[in-house]
């Protein structure tokens, strides 16, 4: 089975150049859907795939002036217009000018159990979230640790499946949800079910985007004009080990944010986050896109919000795998999985270094 990141790039592609030996972004944006990747055969493995094949230009020897002056094609290539500004546009919008950070909360769909998205959505909302990542369950989690992949797997179990996942979306925004909504959603889902038709599902349910970690820069341009018809922006993951013009690359196929990983592997609790490493990320990608950044991976305590958005300069942190652990706990002991999301949240907050109610 041929592999996303063996297959030619665009600009590779015969029959399309111009005179100048470019490729228009029309033919790009024109070309056929992309065989869907198959992680199994990609070198490197899921996690490698997930954050856009960070090791393919490994060893080559070339500098770091070298690589970011080859970026202006790629740019061209993979930067599509924005049609209008998007909720997740307006909410960091709205931080940068009043000088705060994001604050974004990861759910599992379906998980601890049927009905609780909404219901967390709400207690989010009240704790002051301004973005929540809701995961839609994959039986082959990309990239996913031991605490969001078994969750995972309990939801499908459970009967979970990407249709109850938009309508407990639609359920929270019809009882007065405003904040950003963004899926997590592996591209196997989005094929199965239709790319151009999903996406019009997710937005008439209310989500304002995507993150795709199994999606290649050099793949994504159709993925992005699907989800941009829809009006959802599309976010794909940067690790700390992706080369600066691979990063210039998927940045600027990014719209709504970039996802930068604080982290190389799998999510998860744990370990110390590097907020140097992260600050000279965060400033290499200032350097070539003005989306907002946001961290995740590893991110579990205040302090760790703190280093990520303060020390590391970016523009929100992600939380993850301690969120859908003490909903977890929380559901196994008769509590309120969505009462303690809405408390974690408030405490994970303190950590933004402002008042994190919204507003």
């Amino acid at each position: 089975s041929e592999c996303a990141h063996t297959r030619p790039p665009p600009a590779a592609r015969e029959g399309e150049k111009d005179k100048g030996g470019r490729v228009p972004e029309a033919a790009v944006a024109a070309r056929p859907w992309p065989r869907q990747p198959s992680l199994a055969h990609c070198a490197g493995g899921p996690a490698h795939a997930a954050a856009g094949d960070p090791n393919r230009h490994a060893g080559r020897g070339d500098s770091v002036k070298n690589e970011l002056a080859q970026a202006p094609l790629l740019i061209r290539l993979h930067t599509l217009p924005s049609a209008r500004m998007s909720r997740i546009d307006s909410i960091f919008r709205d931080l940068r000018a009043s000088g705060r950070k994001a604050l974004m909360p990861f759910l599992c769909g379906g998980y601890p159990r049927p009905g609780v998205v909404a219901d967390a959505l709400i207690e989010l909302q009240s704790a002051g979230a301004n973005i929540v990542e809701i995961g839609i369950p994959f039986s082959d989690p990309i990239a996913d640790g031991p605490v969001i992949a078994a969750a995972m797997h309990e939801a499908i179990a459970a009967g979970c499946t990407p249709e109850s996942v938009t309508e407990e979306v639609r359920r929270a925004r019809a009882a007065g949800c405003d904040i950003g909504i963004v899926a997590m959603v592996s591209v196997s889902i989005v094929w199965r079910l239709g790319p151009e038709p999903f996406f019009r599902r997710l937005a008439d349910a209310g989500f304002d985007g995507v993150i795709l970690p199994d999606l290649t820069a050099e793949e994504s341009g159709p993925w992005r004009t699907a989800a941009a018809a829809a009006g959802l922006t599309t976010t794909l993951l940067v690790a700390p080990t992706t080369s600066p013009l691979r990063a210039t690359e998927i940045a600027r196929a990014c719209t709504g944010f970039v996802y930068v990983l604080t982290r190389s592997g799998i999510t998860g609790e744990g370990g110390e986050v590097a907020a140097g490493r992260v600050a000279e990320r965060v400033a290499m990608l200032r350097r070539v896109t003005e989306l907002p950044l946001a961290c995740g991976f590893g991110i579990g305590t205040p302090e760790q919000v703190r280093q990520v958005v303060q020390d590391g300069g970016a523009d929100a942190a992600i939380v993850g795998s301690a969120l859908v652990k003490r909903m977890g706990a929380a559901a196994r002991a008769g509590q309120s999985p969505a009462r303690e999301a809405g408390e974690f949240c408030r405490e994970l907050g303190t950590g933004l270094g402002h008042a994190s109610s919204r507003g």
